[in-house]
């Protein structure tokens, strides 16, 4: 496992954590799922936003390419081993 799943955390944990890890693939593979389709909602919230709904776009988007930035995140996490 990267290190960072392991930083603060003693050897007995470590092998815990890294067994449970790997024994929870369909749980971490409906996790990345559920996480694209939420980047895919944002990306078609962009396409149909109007200035109607928001008043400021450009804050908008950039609130939602920051959102979409950290479910990316967050799917690399859940894919290291």
């Amino acid at each position: 496992m990267k290190p960072r799943w392991n930083a603060g955390i003693s050897e007995r944990q470590q092998k815990a954590l890294k067994e449970s890890f790997l024994g929870s693939g369909l749980m971490r593979e409906r996790l990345v799922s559920m996480l694209k389709e939420d980047i895919d909602k944002s990306l078609r919230s962009m396409r149909n936003a109007t200035t109607r709904e928001h008043s400021n776009l450009t804050e908008f988007y950039v609130q939602e390419l920051a959102r979409q930035s950290t479910l990316e995140d967050v799917i690399k996490l859940i894919k290291e081993k």
